[in-house]
């Protein structure tokens, strides 16, 4: 393998200004090497002050390694690609070679800081490891047949806790999830804070669990807790899900809520999430075995089943929902709402089970309208309701209801095999949804998708490209404040090579403004790919687009207006629009080099 000689270049910037078009791009030298494989986007961390790391992956032997400016690493079979830095920047990772049979299990675990191995350990917890407050790498090791929680110094003093017979991280809920961020946290994880920021841990040692965080540790008589149910209450009382007897996931039996010092009764199952009540009474959902595959879930106000009727006379009680309750949501006034669906089981010509669920939208403990195959709600500003769904059984295809009030009618103009997307414009009375009727490779015909807004048909597509946003929806269409409209649409190209079935694709964007094609290399005249589609506070509309010249390489375009923003990137991460100063960031690469960018629009 060729030597390689890597160059850091921190805080230097390449002066690189398109000004075509009215545009500015600054990119930020951040790393330049001249090794035999070019590095991404993806793959690169910094802690913010200059330290950087990568894992460099060899094609000649499939190994890998960590290289940084405090040092390169041996390689691996695998390298873990989430380095935390210290705040003198050393750099924390593991890495571990395959045991010598068909298994892919880990020989044994390395911890590699600055690239050196530090320690080799049975197990070490790299996805849940962090920097504590001490300047240290804490994570929960397995040393012999016990688990305990690791500290790491930069001067390779290794502090022990436990023995413990198990140790757990705790989660935060999934909507608590800090965002991506430069530094030791780029990897965001999803764990629990106390108020005093600290990460927490339940141990388990002679059948009895504490609760870890810090240097505090409380002491139950529970025999486990369930790492994903923490949160505080109204009062800041720190809540949780408890078990009795045994461990969770091993058995049913004395699981109950624990709020403070106040346990709430048992029930043969709990799960999360624990919300609460005007009161600061936790609302949750308990789940009993009817028979070995059918189980039903009801909801639970503190100590009581709350009660559910199918009828507003409530004179018709429901006993609970054997496919389960989703999306609880207590409102100011004390409204309790949730989603019930109902496994039903039949027999298909077959003999075969055929599965269905329905689901009713239950308000204040009345069910209401039932839909079969139920898809997500949506909801718009005035409090009207969009849902996909059947509206029975015995029908496969799907329509798209809207609800208000008691009123419900069907606004599709035709059933389908499914429907892909469907909201409120802007929040507004005005709709858009798009229909899929699936095709029948084997026969020649592909997909296809009714794009309706505002009740027109705009066309029929084989697929649509869903787009993120900043804001962590994903959407086939996207509209901005005067309600333009623009999407993509990917088209499949079949052709045989060699007598092997290949694929080809190219996009189109779709918009009631002028959109053409902006000029590409290489003979090429559309995109085979497009994300990040965006309508910028001046309406212009911003894109990706990627070309791929071989099967290894790929070339990604900044679009602005059908027009090429200076020259294309190998990758590009981390893309954020900024509407206060109109500027575009990203992370990218190009060849081997890697820049932080700003567009300035």
């Amino acid at each position: 393998m060729k030597n390689l000689s890597y160059i850091f270049l921190f805080l230097v910037l390449t002066g690189i200004a398109n000004f075509s078009y009215g545009q500015k791009i600054d990119e930020k030298l951040l790393f330049s090497g001249n090794g035999q494989n070019n590095i991404d986007a993806f793959s690169y961390y910094t802690d913010g002050n200059g330290n950087y790391a990568f894992v460099e992956y060899d094609n000649n032997t499939n190994q890998s390694r960590l290289v940084s400016n405090k040092g390169n690493s041996d390689y691996y079979d695998v390298v873990n690609a989430d380095p935390k830095f210290d705040r003198s920047g050393n750099n924390y990772t593991t890495a571990y070679n395959y045991r010598k049979d068909t298994t892919y299990l880990a020989d044994v675990n390395v911890l590699l800081m600055n690239g050196k191995k530090v320690a080799e350990l049975a197990t070490i917890d790299s996805y849940n490891a962090f920097i504590n407050s001490s300047d240290q790498y804490q994570t929960v090791i397995t040393d012999g047949d016990k688990q305990y929680i690791a500290k790491f110094s930069s001067d390779g003093n290794l502090v022990k806790t436990g023995p413990y017979d198990f140790v757990k991280s705790i989660y935060a809920e999934i909507t608590d999830a800090p965002s991506t961020m430069e530094g030791e946290d780029k990897m965001a994880q999803n764990l629990f804070k106390d108020k005093n920021g600290n990460y927490g841990y339940i141990v388990i040692q002679n059948g009895k669990a504490s609760i870890m965080f810090g240097n505090d540790v409380t002491s139950t008589n529970y025999t486990d807790i369930l790492e994903t149910s923490f949160r505080y209450d109204k009062n800041g009382t720190l809540t949780y899900i408890a078990k009795g007897n045994g461990l969770f996931y091993s058995g049913y039996g004395s699981e109950f809520v624990v709020q403070g010092d106040k346990k709430w009764n048992d029930f043969s199952s709990v799960n999360p999430p624990v919300k609460f009540t005007k009161d600061n009474i936790p609302v949750y959902t308990t789940m009993d075995s009817i028979n070995e595959n059918t189980y039903s879930t009801r909801l639970v106000v503190g100590n009581d089943y709350y009660p559910v009727y199918s009828n507003a006379s409530k004179t018709s009680p429901v006993s609970g929902y054997t496919g389960g309750i989703f999306d609880i949501n207590i409102a100011d006034n004390g409204n309790i709402t949730f989603s019930g669906q109902t496994q039903i089981i039949s027999k298909n010509p077959d003999g075969y089970d055929d599965y269905t669920y329905k689901t009713v939208n239950v308000i204040n403990g009345i069910e209401g309208k039932g839909y079969f195959n139920q898809g997500v709600i949506k909801y718009s500003k005035a409090g009207a309701m969009l849902v996909a769904g059947s509206a029975s059984q015995s029908d496969k295809k799907v329509s798209l209801f809207m609800n208000t009030g008691s009123d419900s009618k069907v606004v599709t103009e035709k059933k389908y095999d499914g429907i892909n997307d469907y909201d409120f414009i802007n929040g507004g009375s005005k709709f858009y949804y798009v229909g899929v009727t699936y095709g029948d490779y084997e026969k020649g015909t592909k997909d296809k998708s009714d794009v309706y807004i505002n009740g027109d048909l705009v066309g029929k597509y084989e697929n649509l490209l869903g787009q993120g946003t900043d804001e962590g929806n994903f959407n086939s269409i996207i509209f901005n404040s005067a309600g333009d409209y623009a999407f993509v649409v990917q088209n499949s190209n079949e052709k045989k090579v060699n007598g092997e079935m290949t694929y080809d694709y190219t996009t189109d964007i779709v918009s009631n403004r002028d959109i053409d094609s902006p000029s590409l290399p290489n003979g090429r005249d559309k995109f085979s790919y497009v994300d990040n589609l965006k309508f910028l506070k001046n309406s212009k509309l911003f894109y990706v687009g990627y070309l791929y010249p071989t099967d290894a390489t790929m070339e990604s375009y900044l679009v602005l207006d059908s027009k090429i923003l200076g020259k294309p990137y190998s990758s590009i991460n981390n893309l954020k629009y900024n509407k206060d100063n109109n500027t575009i960031t990203f992370r990218a690469s190009r060849g081997n080099n890697l820049y932080d960018v700003t567009v300035r629009l």
